[in-house]
């Protein structure tokens, strides 16, 4: 399976949020769990810290923060620099990450939890204070015009019996329902002729990427390339620009 173009520069900030395990009441020990939190969606994180009042002590240095997801994907560790708090040292430390991170649940390391500052409030979960961004897909100024920015289609199908997919990755306001019409190639899309589909299929609801089930196969001997042009519709009428593919089979037809 090839990849057939790429993905663009289609991230922007979104949001600016703050995530906190601490709760302002009075710090009674030390943490008996690591913080933890879910980003619902990419994260753009730009700084992270924990608390250590330590009784009132501080630390004599200031330490390291780590995000680990889920999946154990590790970011950091970061150094922090110390911030006091009543003239009592390394209160806080803070790092400045300015890092893109995956969604998911996420547990925050701390290098020393022996001073992570907690309380019943927080259940025993130390105090972890998390400022970032989120990003999501970024909207065309024409917010109901559809791109098509790649799409994963097989290059070759060698079996008459085994039909392929066809993903394709969008940008843009859906409209739903979206339309994908399956074209003959080297058309001008000014001049289609529609009664040329080859196939189409219709979404109704949100799905990313949109998936053309069992739309390739292949059925008997002959090398021949067939160009073919993908253009999605969608619930207004609004039409992306044709997104060419080839694919090279024995003989091929494209299923209704």
């Amino acid at each position: 399976m090839l990849s057939v173009g790429v993905y663009g520069n289609n991230l922007k900030a979104w949001d600016d949020c703050t995530w906190t395990s601490a709760n302002g009441k009075l710090i009674t020990g030390i943490s008996t769990s690591d913080p933890q939190l879910t980003l619902a969606y990419p994260a753009h994180i730009l700084q992270i810290g924990t608390n250590h009042w330590n009784q009132g002590n501080g630390t004599q240095i200031s330490g390291t923060i780590t995000l680990i997801h889920e999946d154990g994907t590790s970011y950091g560790p970061w150094q922090t620099k110390g911030q006091p708090v009543y003239n009592v040292s390394n209160t806080w430390w803070w790092a400045f990450p300015d890092v893109l991170v995956k969604p998911g649940n996420y547990t925050i390391i701390d290098s020393d939890k022996r001073t992570l500052s907690a309380n019943n409030y927080s259940q025993g979960m130390g105090f972890s204070s998390i400022d970032y961004d989120y990003v999501k897909p970024k909207i065309e100024e024409n917010p109901t015009r559809l791109s098509i920015e790649r799409v994963d289609a097989p290059l070759s199908v060698t079996s008459c019996g085994n039909p392929e997919d066809i993903k394709i990755y969008w940008a843009g306001d859906p409209q739903y329902p979206i339309t994908l019409y399956i074209l003959p190639g080297i058309q001008d899309i000014q001049t289609y002729d529609w009664k040329t589909i080859i196939s189409k299929y219709t979404f109704m609801n949100f799905s990313y990427p949109l998936i053309a089930p069992d739309a390739l196969s292949c059925c008997q001997v002959d090398n021949v390339t067939i160009p073919y042009d993908l253009v999605l519709v969608n619930g207004d009428g609004n039409m992306s620009d044709p997104f060419p593919i080839s694919f090279t089979c024995p003989r091929y037809y494209l299923k209704d």
